[in-house]
């Protein structure tokens, strides 16, 4: 969990920066390494990544 924690804040890092140049922001998707093929479309891994709900940590 402690790589979610770091990646969560990065993602909210690069959003408050593309917020101020025109940018999109970012968000944190952990995808199981089951979900992955060479064939995993971006679609496909977002419907399929862990819940955000299922996330339980403090930043």
């Amino acid at each position: 969990m402690e790589k979610a924690k770091a990646a969560t804040v990065y993602c909210e890092a690069a959003s408050t920066w593309n917020a101020d140049h025109a940018g999109k922001p970012w968000h944190y998707a952990l995808v199981s390494h089951d979900e992955v093929r060479i064939n995993s479309g971006f679609k496909y891994l977002m419907e399929n990544r862990v819940p955000p709900e299922q996330l339980h940590f403090e930043l």
